[in-house]
């Protein structure tokens, strides 16, 4: 993968400083480096954890993340402070030109991606529920404090779940609580008493 993108970058005269397996094994001489291509694991926290580390050994480059085919964690590269996005199978097309973009002040994400680049806001009802289930309340116990039937509560975490790109209320609440998600605003400041 690494001389793949070595080669697309070459072909269109874009230098690249240097190459590692990650970013901490990065030499000094890439902190010269306008652009840092990220291939990162699968997992969203995983990409998100790699762009933060990027940033804080190499403040003054942007990010450009290159993505395994099946992603859904555009939004949370975005987030993490992404700039571009490239499929792994559009290495040879679209890398080059992205890093172009970016170093331009764009943000490069491919156009079928688009719809995972935006989090779909949470309804107010969403939010509530969501905010009930981070507080540790079962299903019963949330739809008696809002007043709605317990299948109306699973409505709701299903869709705060796809909306979220999650597959539990584990993952839901660590979301709804976590700070650099910046999701609890409006969520969290539910009372549970």
């Amino acid at each position: 993968m690494r001389q793949r993108m070595r080669d697309s970058l070459a072909k269109d005269g874009i230098v690249v400083l240097d190459g590692a397996h990650d970013v901490l094994a990065l030499s000094d001489r890439a902190a010269e480096a306008k652009a840092i291509v990220l291939r990162v694991g699968t997992t969203q926290k995983q990409r998100r954890e790699a762009i933060r580390a990027a940033y804080a050994r190499f403040p003054n480059a942007v990010v450009v993340v290159i993505a395994p085919p099946a992603t859904n964690g555009v939004h949370k590269a975005l987030e993490a402070g992404a700039w571009g996005f490239v499929r792994e199978s559009d290495i040879e097309s679209a890398l080059a030109p992205a890093i172009r973009a970016v170093c331009a002040g764009q943000v490069v994400v491919p156009q079928r991606l688009r719809r995972h680049a935006i989090r779909p806001a949470l309804s107010h009802r969403e939010k509530e529920t969501l905010a009930l289930a981070a507080a540790g309340l079962s299903n019963r116990e949330i739809a008696a404090r809002l007043f709605v039937a317990e299948s109306t509560v699973k409505t709701h975490l299903s869709s705060v779940f796809a909306k979220l790109g999650v597959d539990s209320r584990s993952e839901a609440a660590e979301l709804a609580l976590d700070p650099d998600e910046k999701l609890g605003i409006g969520v969290v400041r539910a009372s549970v008493s």
